[in-house]
């Protein structure tokens, strides 16, 4: 059964940790100021040991750089939606500790990132093993990207309200999911009613058969744009830097 509760712009509940609420437009300007830090994953860190968790590793690194803590709170503050948030340590464990028996430590950090992560859309960052790959991996998808429409958040938001014949306030409220899910599916009707046009033409249609998406087809909302970042063919340029270092 599908689980609504991202597109309806719910919380979520985890035991121990309580509501994680999705973020909204309102709010996202400010929050993409601090969602780097819950972006971060344990294979960034380096000289960890085997049974550190990507918690401690922050600790670590908050303790000599006081900024990620910071960050890190603030971006509970707003997912919490609670004012008061303590850190400290008891019993040789840190803990942002809220509420009457609500924290975060080590053991439910994890799950609870991940719930952030679905809530907000948020992508991990591709960490490869060898720099050249990555340093590719970014050239690739910068150049990808350069090549397509260059589109900033509020060229979206003033093009779905255009199209919705709203003022773009009216997606103050509205969570990124939901926003972001509206945007995808009016781009895939745009993209159907062009494609039905183009059928009309008998030497267009054939083509346009093959390739036409239905305008209520399922969109993978949370795809990763390093995903495909590399082309497949073998004896292209990339293809051959790319198994030369396997």
């Amino acid at each position: 059964m599908d689980d609504l509760r991202n597109l309806f712009g719910e919380p979520k509940f985890v035991e121990g940790v309580g509501d994680i609420h999705p973020i909204q437009l309102s709010d996202w300007t400010i929050f993409n100021f601090y969602s780097p830090v819950i972006q971060l994953r344990l294979e960034q860190f380096e000289n960890r040991t085997d049974d550190m968790k990507l918690f401690d590793c922050l600790i670590r690194e908050g303790k000599k750089d006081q900024r990620i803590l910071i960050m890190l709170k603030e971006a509970l503050h707003m997912i919490l939606k609670v004012e008061d948030i303590a850190f400290g340590e008891s019993d040789g464990q840190h803990r942002f500790v809220y509420g009457e028996d609500y924290e975060i430590n080590r053991e439910n950090y994890d799950e609870f990132r991940k719930v952030v992560m679905e809530q907000n859309l948020m992508i991990e960052p591709k960490i490869y093993k060898n720099k050249l790959m990555q340093k590719w991996a970014e050239m690739a998808l910068k150049a990808r990207s350069s090549k397509g429409i260059e589109m900033t958040f509020e060229d979206k938001i003033t093009t779905l309200a255009a199209w919705d014949g709203n003022k773009p306030t009216f997606y103050k409220d509205y969570t990124y999911y939901q926003f972001e899910a509206m945007f995808q599916r009016m781009c895939q009707f745009k993209n159907f009613d062009s494609q039905s046009i183009m059928m009309a033409n008998p030497y267009a249609a054939e083509s346009v058969s093959k390739s036409m998406e239905h305008f209520a087809q399922s969109i993978n909302l949370r795809k990763d744009p390093y995903d495909d970042v590399f082309v497949k063919e073998d004896n292209s340029k990339l293809g051959r830097i790319k198994n030369s270092l396997k």
